[in-house]
């Protein structure tokens, strides 16, 4: 299975050149649980044994934590810690620099997949499990309901998704968008 290198090169301008996925609409405070504009960018885990939640980073700040539960119906976030913030600030996955970057791979972070996965993806086609909806929502599973071939979900209109993938004892969740 070789995957294109999606990392940005050095001097790239979509680095730092992004922004937030959403905005607290709480009132300025401190805390571990706040409202968003919408919270259908996040997850929780949703119950996936060995599935946490994203880390999110409030724009501007060097603050980060992990959501521990998303709240869609009324658009909340509870966290693994408290933090800091201010009504309309932005909610973003952590960045490094002055801004998000634009694209699948934050410049200079350590966020791409850990060797020892990226080896067992060589090595043997993992095969897909479940794509799960961003409300948590499965819409297709190992069974091939609802699966396309190549493992995208045929009933899933155009957004943002997590497919789980699995060989052995390894588990692994991605962020999918399925365009228009």
């Amino acid at each position: 299975f070789n995957s294109p290198d999606l990392h940005l090169a050095a001097g790239s301008p979509c680095i730092d050149s992004g922004t937030y996925l959403t905005t607290i609409t709480s009132s300025s405070g401190t805390g571990a649980s706040f409202q968003v504009a919408d919270a259908g960018y996040f997850m929780d885990g949703w119950g996936i044994s060995g599935v946490l939640g994203d880390e999110i980073q409030l724009f501007g700040t060097t603050q980060r934590a992990r959501i521990t539960n998303v709240n869609y119906l009324n658009n909340t976030l509870t966290l693994n810690k408290s933090l800091t913030w201010t009504q309309d600030q932005g909610v973003c996955l952590p960045y490094e620099g002055f801004a998000p970057d634009i694209g699948a791979f934050e410049h200079g972070a350590e966020n791409s997949v850990a060797p020892e996965i990226r080896a067992a993806r060589s090595a043997q086609r993992l095969s897909p499990r479940a794509v799960y909806s961003v409300q948590g929502r499965k819409m297709s599973d190992q069974n091939g309901t609802g699966l396309k071939t190549g493992g995208i979900c045929k009933n899933c209109p155009p957004g943002v998704y997590y497919i789980v993938t699995a060989t052995g004892n390894t588990r692994i969740v991605e962020k999918i968008i399925i365009p228009k």
